[in-house]
């Protein structure tokens, strides 16, 4: 079992689901289905992923770690 501060970091990483415009300029290079992962810093939910997984989005949505999806 993992020791408590690593559970509760392990507990900040969520999947990021990235639903893009068709027409983007990125569409054609990342497809319009993406995803990646995130890491939410801080109490207010602010989550921090790398930028090109986001670009031109039309939606997002984020995963935790007990698969409990919410818009972003």
């Amino acid at each position: 079992m993992p020791a408590p501060h690593l559970a509760e970091l392990l507990r900040s990483v969520v999947k990021v689901r990235v639903y893009a415009l068709p027409e983007s300029e990125s569409a054609r290079r990342l497809g319009t289905e993406r995803s990646g992962n995130g890491i939410v810093v801080g109490p207010a939910g602010l989550i921090v992923t790398v930028g090109y997984l986001v670009t031109e989005a039309e939606s997002v949505e984020i995963v935790d770690e007990s698969g409990r999806t919410r818009a972003a």
